[in-house]
């Protein structure tokens, strides 16, 4: 793996605003350019969001947070397929299929389709994921609040619901054809601008001519070019740990004995809400995310006359250093003390028969699956106790392309292996 973590990726509800019946789920790393594909003003889309009477659409909502598009593609085929998905209990999917033929989606309206990501939201499955539902539309946030209220059971903790009424960009003629930039969905940060703060300040403290650091827990001596050590996210605290150490601080907080990577917490020192996403973004940032950092942190002309920072000067040194350095390591291949993760894993035995799954996915690049290509995966499979191990079983990789309508995710249970974030139970589709 030779990329960091993406900064955004997420699963979307379309609604005709022609006919309001019409909706659509999908998902992509940059809803803007998204919207604008579906309704035909740049090349790409979806078959089913085609048809001229039914443009211009809307994106009235989107669930955030995922740490990868493979998590993003799973959430994504389960809100469609609630009818098929094994995230729901067999109780649950029974209710949704109806009278409709196999493998055929049920019609679902606004609200049952509002019912069917506030009951995704509440499953084992997702309960680990620093998810986000925004709303852009009033009347869809209004139905979300009514069905709260009515089933009585609120999504867990840590799921922000937020509501942006988006301002429209309107046509010549007068319809609305989507948000402006600074509106609506235009406003999500699609990049790494919000740990920009963090990442700066880890950039500051362990460059290589800084001061040493020893952490705060075990109280030993950081390695000024360790990757995996982190200081507070808070300006003016002084706290640092390895990442072994902050984990098991935040995970005795959190109080969960069968939770394997905390999710959240408060820092040890001054209390401060740590996410761990964020914290695990940054760190892979720094790890391999120089051309990332170089964007980020890319500087804008100095005035005639100007004269640079201190502190803009000293991050500029910084991250010239950084890259330079993982430059080296990149050519010499010395230097790493952040294993990279190979092409493919193999599972002990011992731990595939407790995990119980066939298939495991590993996270691929985060180009936008809007094309018409098939997404690729590297999928591995479970040796089976029945097979030598001389013996190379031909594999058949099938990844559901969201594009199409009657995909289905095969190969049965699926267990999601992510850098970010590991939840206890099954992941099943």
């Amino acid at each position: 793996m030779d990329k960091p973590i993406p900064p955004f990726y997420c699963c979307y509800l379309l609604r005709s605003t022609v006919r309001r019946a019409s909706l659509y789920v999908g998902s992509t790393p940059n809803p803007s350019r998204r919207l604008k594909q579906h309704n035909g003003l740049s090349v790409g889309g979806a078959t089913r969001t085609s048809r001229a009477t039914l443009r211009p659409w809307e994106m009235t909502t989107v669930v955030t947070g995922f740490p990868s598009k493979v998590a993003a593609l799973q959430f994504e085929w389960a809100w469609q397929n609630t009818h098929l998905t094994r995230h729901l209990t067999k109780l649950e999917r029974e209710k949704r299929k109806g009278s409709v033929k196999p493998r055929r989606r049920p019609v679902r309206s606004l609200t049952d389709t509002l019912s069917d990501l506030h009951l995704l939201l509440r499953v084992k499955s997702f309960e680990r994921w620093p998810l986000q539902v925004h709303f852009f539309a009033k009347d869809v946030y209004q139905v979300w609040q009514s069905f709260g209220e009515r089933v009585g059971t609120g999504v867990r903790t840590g799921i922000t619901i937020t509501f942006t009424p988006p301002e429209p960009l309107r046509t010549d003629h007068g319809i609305e054809v989507g948000p402006r930039e600074a509106h609506g969905v235009g406003s999500l940060d699609l990049g790494y601008h919000s740990i920009k703060p963090l990442l700066e300040k880890s950039l500051l403290a362990f460059a290589p001519d800084a001061a040493g650091h020893h952490c705060t827990k075990c109280t030993k001596n950081i390695d000024a070019s360790s990757m995996l050590a982190l200081p507070c996210p808070a300006h003016s605290c002084k706290g640092v740990w390895h990442l072994s150490c902050l984990s098991r601080d935040l995970l005795e907080l959190q109080g969960d004995p069968y939770a394997i990577i905390p999710t959240q917490g408060l820092c040890p020192i001054c209390g401060t809400e740590m996410d761990w996403s964020t914290l695990m973004k940054c760190v892979s940032l720094r790890s391999r995310g120089r051309e990332e950092i170089g964007r980020l942190f890319k500087q804008r002309p100095i005035r005639r006359g100007g004269q640079e920072s201190g502190d803009r000067a000293s991050v500029t040194a910084v991250v010239e250093t950084l890259v330079a350095s993982l430059e080296t390591r990149a050519d010499t291949g010395d230097g790493q003390d952040f294993e990279p993760i190979p092409s493919t894993i193999r599972i002990p035995q011992s731990l595939a028969e407790d995990v119980g799954d066939d298939w495991v996915y590993l996270s691929t690049d985060d180009d936008d699956h809007g094309s018409h290509d098939p997404i690729l995966s590297n999928v591995i499979r479970r040796p089976s106790p029945n097979i030598s191990p001389t013996h190379e079983e031909k594999l058949i990789a099938i990844v559901e392309d969201s594009e199409d309508d009657t995909g289905a995710v095969s190969g049965g249970d699926k267990a999601l292996f992510s850098g970010l974030q590991l939840g206890h139970g099954k992941q099943r589709v």
